[in-house]
């Protein structure tokens, strides 16, 4: 996701303590394709400030989504979204 990668900032305290992972953010996607309560789906296996940061970036996310539809009406739907932190060598 373009916006993610222009978005997401990786937390200092994460980079010192060499943590990485997949944060993986829960939300409901409405009929009209916004964002709805969006949640960490795995908070007990990354590390806090990624945490954090991936649900900023996940609340601060503005463009629409294409909603679930079923025969042409669009429905709400719960949505995962894997958010990947790696630190480069």
């Amino acid at each position: 996701n373009i916006y993610l990668s222009k978005t997401l900032r990786y937390p200092l305290d994460a980079q010192i303590a060499n943590q990485e992972g997949k944060v993986i953010i829960v939300f409901d996607l409405s009929e009209e394709g916004t964002i709805l309560n969006p949640e960490i789906a795995n908070p007990e296996d990354v590390h806090p400030s990624l945490a954090k940061e991936a649900l900023r970036a996940v609340i601060n996310y503005k463009e629409l989504w294409d909603p679930y539809s079923i025969d042409g009406t669009a429905q709400i739907s719960r949505t995962r979204l894997p958010v990947m932190f790696k630190l480069t060598d």
